[in-house]
């Protein structure tokens, strides 16, 4: 599935438009939302799991944002309704918080334009529960990644990740709030590059983002724009 470059504006849509799928309370896509005149997109559509925040829903809406939501938790009927719901959307790049494992007919409908964000260090860690199994196996870091989307799960080519150190006293729940913050910052970053057209991925060649930097800190490539 790869394409030369992905970071053209060539592609379905037009250069900018964004969608977002989501599972859970999707507050790095409604931080997005807030933020797009600053981000410099236009959100094209928001696809909510079954079991996704209906608050974020009714936030997202009251915006003036295009909102789907699955009704099906059956995985083939679930990738058929996602199936029927996407080909009707224009957009340049799909940005992913969900929790669904994507078919390959899916992948076609924005092929090399979708971006998903896993919470491990990868190729540490694919699939459900990431998290979870790296504290179980006391890894000494953690971490988030932001990766193009092939059929192999969470194997696409990596783009961005965060880290932050596990502490002796942590919890799962003190290194999620942790790691929400260089995450969010990440997200965020990733959607300006992206509606930027930086994204940049040639065959036979790594990933990467245009004119960015190695990261200082916790984030790489270094963030160029903080809220």
């Amino acid at each position: 599935m790869i394409r030369d470059p992905v970071g053209s504006s060539s592609g379905q849509g037009k250069a900018g438009r964004i969608g977002f799928m989501v599972s859970g309370k999707g507050r790095l896509a409604l931080e997005a939302l807030r933020q797009r005149k600053s981000l410099g997109f236009e959100p094209s559509f928001i696809l909510w799991d079954t079991g996704a925040d209906l608050a974020a829903q009714a936030q997202a809406e009251k915006e003036g944002i295009p909102c789907f939501r699955l009704t099906h938790s059956k995985r083939e009927e679930a990738q058929m309704e996602m199936h029927d719901i996407l080909r009707k959307q224009e957009t340049e790049w799909v940005f992913l918080t969900f929790d669904r494992i994507l078919g390959e007919p899916l992948l076609q409908i924005f092929p090399s334009k979708m971006i998903n964000l896993h919470l491990s260090l990868l190729p540490a860690y694919p699939g459900m529960r990431a998290l979870d199994r790296a504290l179980a196996d006391g890894v000494p870091f953690v971490g988030a990644t932001m990766h193009l989307v092939t059929p192999r799960v969470d194997d696409g080519p990596s783009l961005a990740q965060c880290v932050i150190p596990v502490l002796p006293k942590d919890s799962r729940e003190s290194i999620g709030k942790r790691l929400f913050q260089p995450m969010q910052i990440m997200f965020l970053n990733m959607v300006r590059w992206a509606a930027q057209g930086r994204v940049i991925w040639r065959p036979g060649e790594k990933a990467a983002i245009s004119g960015t930097q190695p990261g200082k800190s916790l984030i790489s490539p270094e963030p160029e724009w903080r809220p």
